[in-house]
C-alpha cells in the first residue's frame, strides 16, 4: 500500500472508529409507566435477530441463499420480545428493565398491552440512522 493510501485509510479509521457514539432513544410513557427505549449497538442488534431465528436453521447452506431467506424464518413475535428485552431502559440509566428470564412472561401478555408500545418503538430503533433520529 502506497504511503499516501496508508495515511488516508488511518485517518478514515480514526475518524469513523473515533467518532463519539451517539445513541437514539425514545421514552414511551404506557398505562402510567415510563420506559427508555435506545438505540442498540450492532453487536446487540445481531443477537436480537439470532434469538429470532429457529433453532434448526440448516447452516450448510450457501452464504447467500442463507442471507436471502434468513429475514423470511424470523419469528417476528419473538424479534419483538427480544427487542424489548434487549433495548428497554429505567429512564435516565443503565439498567434494563426487563432480563432473559422474563421473556416467557412477556410472550403470554395479550396483544395490545405495553409491550406493543415498547416493541414498537425498539423496532424503529432498530435501523435508526442516528444524524437523523438521535433528536430524541
Amino acid at each position: 500500500m502506497a504511503k499516501e493510501e496508508m495515511g488516508m485509510r488511518d485517518q478514515l479509521r480514526s475518524k469513523a472508529l473515533g467518532a463519539k457514539r451517539e445513541f437514539a432513544s425514545e421514552i414511551v410513557e404506557t398505562e402510567d409507566m415510563e420506559f427508555e427505549v435506545r438505540q442498540p449497538t450492532v453487536a446487540i442488534r445481531g443477537r436480537i435477530y439470532q434469538k429470532a431465528l429457529p433453532s434448526n436453521i440448516d447452516r450448510s447452506e450457501n452464504e447467500e441463499e442463507m442471507a436471502q431467506s434468513l429475514m423470511s424464518r424470523v419469528d417476528y413475535a419473538q424479534l419483538q420480545i427480544w427487542a424489548v428485552i434487549e433495548c428497554t431502559y429505567v429512564p435516565g440509566t443503565d439498567d434494563n428493565v426487563f432480563e432473559s428470564s422474563d421473556f416467557e412472561a412477556l410472550s403470554q401478555l395479550p396483544a395490545g398491552t405495553f409491550l406493543d408500545d415498547l416493541s414498537s418503538a425498539a423496532m424503529k430503533l432498530l435501523n435508526v440512522k442516528p444524524k437523523e433520529d438521535a433528536k430524541n
